[in-house]
């Protein structure tokens, strides 16, 4: 289903939006605030990063958002993703920079990068500059332990722009956007604009293979020190990146002891303790009230958001009771997020009439299907009404707001907590540093820069969380609630000229789901349906689906223990003008599960017996009925591992080239009862048996315990290369390959719910042979395989090829422009089928209707951005970007998210079209300007007006983007369920114009150009092509700093999205079917205002 009926039913269940944040430089930061909002910039969830740089963040449902990320002493930055109903689960991966390089960059005219870089200080990236490799000393430029260490520590293969710039090609400030924009080049879903260093661990680990070149956990102690130190560092935990200008020293193997100046160890702070808190908040009385979609205002709910946290580190010691010297130090972070947020949600609900089987307001004939003749004035007799049915409209609420569309009105809050803990101890080996020094600019550096030196890092992450889930309905609705623990230790050391980082990593996390009724109410039982189950952990409400109105879904229960043990390495060789990265990954992943994805059954009322598909409700006579339940636990094992290298060579100043080659293995899952089934099909489908794991079918021979046969061919081959022809000129292309294995997640707990370890039913009534609410799961015919999925035994997991050009000049010294291409072209993607489907009924038949996963969908995208940048200067920096992009696939279910069913199976061809997420047009800006008042400004210097006035910056952003297509299709048609699908079927197309020139809330675009498609055929329309609706959308921020002392800092920020209160259509109704065909079903939040403050010291 898309929009339409999502609007009705709420949000979706389950969706989530995953990823990683690094610096600038690939290295993982741990406990980045990142927060979730909607285009208009209202705060939907947020959580923080684990000791992995990994995250998590839950999205209420399919969309456009912005992903944000705070840390301190880094730049926030803000990430545009789509949600939709085909993925749900996309990922993405956020690069931070130093706030301190930004400003630096912008303010020094000698940070081009053009082979002039400062001295002693290294490019963004933390690497040499091109053409100067660091020694295996670390000598850096004049040969002085910078702190610029071993050179470029060990890190992912980045997105293909920023392959580049590994050379230093690119001046500092440029980074990040080359990389947004790179973040914004939309991949299929279960695909990361990053690269093929990214994986996706199956069964909810977020350990993922580390990095193409496993960055170990004392790299990003490195900039954990830079952030709480501001300038300078405390002696390196495995090797310095920047020492020049205030970073950290370089690792005690590689030159360098203290780095910069200022940090725990500089001008004589070196037992300081240095860190920051903060707190936010945002309340329903600074937003602005929300928009009532059918012209009845309403209340606006009471919430309160707010986020706090703090960060500490330095030397571990305790004054006068413990004192670990200066060879230890640790790191803490908490992040706490203990909010109510807004629920608006309208549904479209039957009236009291109606509900009392009084239909007389409805154009349509009721007809009784015990005399086939219409029922007197289209009332249904009270005697004549289904119990079951009765008891179960208890459920649906009563219409609140006037109308017969969307006249159900749900103004709520659901609340959420949040508690996150990060402690971080690092202690180096050898000998004891003699003391701070300078570093940084023609530093010497301190001890420990000639090598011998070790140092182990041990991290403790606890997480827990807790929430409330929302439904459009006040009877349903549910709680979630996970905790998890990660305990990440590296070792690193030199020897013989190798750097090498030896890494050790435990997850465990555990979750829980549970709806109003589980362990407390029997609500389907107590109706009296029969055939579902009766485990107190599964109960509640069952699954009710119409066309008219708004479709019954509760929570459904599960309770689930992930655990990843990892181990790996990572060595670094430098030789001449080649730096060598090698080494490998070994992960072991075991899942236990309980979850019964249709526990309680799923009803579909078509109108199949009257012709009304709530009057068939009422007689309590469904047309299909399904039911999944069994076995109560699953426990899935997972292995996998790598191995890569990696040369970054630079053969002139001017030129360098990235290559490598990474080899991934992801085993598919078992499980360890060997409860595993699926449908063996013969070649055109012509015939379907059931085979178990470890068995041998008739058609595929025999399969392995897994089912899905190993996919060993994952060569990953990386390039990228960068050239300067000319000073003010850079040109960077590269190619790589990206693999995905999210999916054997999926595919492995829809085996292991399959007969005969679990209970499936499929019943397909007709309207000679009805079937009863009560009853229908009851019913099984004899002989009849009761299979509802099979899988591919030869499935391959999905990749991408990826591969760029960009083009950037400075026009100036402070304006830079760009141009930039991308495509990316998918393979082996994950398509979901329905063979045993025909256009009038199943076409084989002993076998109840399956879904057939296989992987044989294609994806083409090509991205064309333009780009300019004006670097900080006379108080005002501001850039811009303009991208055009078009992406067509056939696979509308990459992943294995928001399943939908190709709709003729003996058409895939027609499923090729629009991607879900595809967006043709998006222009975005952004500007910062100081206020000229304050010291070493233009005007009020000094005096009072130089403290109230001065020191206050304003900084906005903007986009206008065209909107993301939806398909126009049916939903509850009796001949599509009477196939074994439902909402699968498209509509038919005319070729009239379906955008219109003056879109309204009550017509979004021409509904006229579609309809339901005639007996027996299936629709013509294509995927996706009805345009949704578009953003635009303008957010402003000021911000004060205010400083005490010498370190010292007061930051008081308002912030304001959507601050001229534009209304901004949201979601569309595409289902033909449905009375609210062809309108806006929701809109994007209004004003929103929030108070951040933070003190750093």
């Amino acid at each position: 289903m898309r929009a339409g009926e999502d609007a009705q039913a709420g949000p979706a269940a389950g969706c989530s939006i995953a990823g990683s944040v690094t610096a600038s430089s690939r290295i993982p930061l741990p406990g980045v605030v990142l927060s979730l909002a909607t285009a208009d910039g209202q705060v939907v969830d947020v959580t923080s990063s684990a000791a992995d740089g990994s995250f998590l963040v839950k999205v209420p449902g399919p969309g456009a958002f912005t992903l944000k990320g705070e840390l301190v002493a880094f730049a926030p930055l803000a990430q545009a993703v789509a949600a939709d109903a085909s993925d749900c689960h996309p990922h993405i991966d956020l690069v931070m920079t130093l706030a301190s390089r930004i400003s630096a960059a912008a303010s020094s005219p000698d940070a081009a990068g053009d082979g002039a870089t400062r001295r002693g200080a290294l490019p963004s990236g933390g690497v040499a500059p091109a053409g100067e490799p660091l020694s295996p000393r670390g000598r850096g430029q004049n040969g002085r332990g910078q702190g610029g260490g071993r050179g470029q520590p060990p890190q992912q293969f980045q997105s293909l722009a920023l392959l580049a710039d590994q050379a230093g090609l690119a001046r500092p400030d440029d980074t990040d956007k080359v990389a947004e924009s790179a973040a914004q080049t939309l991949l299929p879903p279960g695909f990361s604009p990053e690269t093929s260093a990214e994986s996706v661990t199956a069964l909810g680990s977020t350990q993922g293979a580390e990095s193409f070149f496993g960055p170990g956990d004392g790299d990003r102690l490195e900039q954990m020190r830079e952030a709480l130190g501001g300038a300078g560092g405390f002696p390196g935990a495995a090797g310095g990146q920047e020492g020049g200008r205030g970073g950290p020293g370089g690792g005690p193997g590689f030159g360098g002891g203290f780095g910069g100046r200022g940090g725990f160890g500089a001008r004589g702070r070196g037992n300081q303790i240095r860190g920051s808190v903060y707190q936010s908040i945002d309340t329903s009385g600074l937003d602005a009230g929300p928009v009532a979609l059918n012209g009845q205002q309403t209340r606006k709910p009471d919430y309160l958001q707010q986020r706090f946290g703090a960060t500490l580190g330095g030397p571990l010691a305790i004054p006068k009771v413990f004192n670990a010297g200066s060879r230890t130090f640790f790191f803490l972070n908490y992040t706490g997020n203990h909010s109510s947020n807004p629920y608006d949600q309208y549904s479209t609900v039957p009236t009291d009439a109606e509900r009392a089987g009084d239909l007389s307001a409805l154009p349509h004939v009721v007809i009784d299907p015990a005399t086939q003749q219409p029922f007197a004035g289209n009332q249904i007799p009270m005697s004549e009404l289904n119990p079951a049915a009765l008891k179960l409209l208890n459920l649906i609420p009563s219409p609140n707001q006037p109308g017969t569309t969307q006249n159900f009105h749900t103004v709520t809050t659901t609340t959420s907590a949040l508690d996150d803990l990060n402690v971080r101890v690092v202690h180096t080996f050898g000998a004891q540093p003699p003391g701070p020094g300078r570093g940084g600019r023609n530093g010497r550096g301190g001890g420990g820069g000639r090598g011998g030196g070790s140092n182990l890092n041990i991290g403790i992450h606890y997480r827990r969380s807790d929430s409330t889930n929302q439904n459009p309905f006040p009877t349903l609705g549910g709680t979630s609630k996970l905790s998890a623990w990660d305990v990440p230790v590296s070792y690193s050391f030199t020897t013989h000229g190798i750097f090498s980082t030896l890494r050790l990593g435990f997850n465990r996390q555990h979750g829980e789901t549970t709806n109003l009724y589980a362990n407390g109410s029997n609500i389907a039982g107590d109706a009296g349906i029969l055939g579902v189950s009766t485990d107190p952990f599964d109960w509640g409400a069952p699954g009710l689906s119409f066309s008219s109105f708004a479709s019954l879904r509760d929570v459904n229960p599960s309770m689930r223990t992930d655990q990843t043990v990892s181990i790996g390495d990572t060595m670094v060789k430098q030789r001449g003008k080649h730096t060598m990265r090698f080494g490998g990954d070994y992960r072991d992943i075991r899942a236990d599960t309980r979850t019964d994805s249709n526990a309680r059954g799923s009803f579909v009322f078509t109108g199949l017996y009257t012709g009304i598909d709530f009057a068939d409700f009422l007689l309590g006579l469904p047309q299909q009925a399904t039911v999944q339940y069994g076995p109560l636990r699953e426990r899935f094992h997972q292995r996998t591992w790598d191995l890569f290298l990696q040369d970054d060579w630079r053969p002139t100043a001017s030129l360098t080239v990235n290559a490598g080659l990474r080899y991934e293995y992801y085993s598919p899952f078992s499980e360890a009862d060997n409860h595993l089934a699926t449908l063996d099909a013969a070649p055109g489908f012509t015939a379907a048996v059931p085979v178990l794991a470890g068995a041998t079918g008739p058609y595929s021979g025999a399969l392995p315990d897994t089912i899905v046969r190993p996919f060993r061919t994952g060569f990953a081959p990386r390039i990228g290369i960068a050239w300067k022809p000319q000073p003010a000129t850079t040109v960077r292309t590269g190619y790589g390959i990206n693999y995905s294995s999210g999916v054997y997640q999926s595919i492995a707990q829809q085996l292991a719910g399959q007969p005969p370890f679990a209970v499936t039913n499929t019943v397909l009534a007709t309207a000679a042979s009805p079937a009863t609410l009560e009853t229908a799961l009851t019913t099984a015919a004899p002989g009849v395989t009761p299979n509802t999925y099979g899988v591919d035994p030869n499935y391959r997991l999905g990749y991408v090829q990826i591969w760029n050009l960009d083009v950037q000049r400075d026009l100036t010294r402070t304006l830079t422009v760009g141009i930039g291409y991308v495509g990316t072209r998918g393979s082996n993607l994950d398509t979901l089928r329905a063979p045993n489907r025909g256009p009038s009924g199943l076409r084989i038949a002993d076998v109840q209707p399956f879904t057939w996963e296989s992987s044989q969908g294609e994806s083409i995208m090509h991205s064309l951005s333009f780009r300019f940048r004006k670097r900080l200067t006379g108080g005002l920096a501001a850039g811009g970007t303009y991208t055009l992009s078009k992406s067509i696939d056939d696979a509308s279910s990459i992943g294995g998210a928001g399943a939908v069913v190709a709709q003729n199976d003996q058409d895939l061809a027609a499923e090729r079209g629009l991607s879900s997420f595809d967006q043709r047009h998006r222009v975005s800006g952004d500007f910062t300007y100081e206020l000229p008042f304050g010291a070493n400004r233009r005007w009020f210097h000094d005096g009072a007006s130089a403290a109230l006035l001065g020191n206050w910056v304003i900084n906005g952003n903007a986009q206008v983007a065209s909107g993301t297509p939806f398909t126009a299709h049916v939903l509850a048609d009796s001949r599509d369920v009477g196939s074994g699908t439902n909402g699968t079927l498209r509509a038919d197309y005319n070729g009239e114009p379906i955008q219109l020139d003056n879109p309204t809330p009550a017509l979004f675009f021409n509904t006229a150009a579609f309809s339901i498609p005639a007996p027996g055929t299936f629709g013509n329309a294509g995927r996706n092509t009805i345009i949704g609706p578009g953003t635009s959308n303008v957010n402003l921020g000021l911000t004060r700093n205010i400083t005490f002392g010498q370190n010292r800092t007061l930051s008081i920020q308002i912030l304001a999205s959507n601050v001229f209160n534009t209304v901004q259509f949201a979601s569309i109704d595409t289902i033909v079917n449905s009375p609210t065909f062809g309108r806006v079903t929701s809109v994007r939040a209004m004003r929103r205002v929030q108070v951040l403050t933070r003190l750093r010291f």
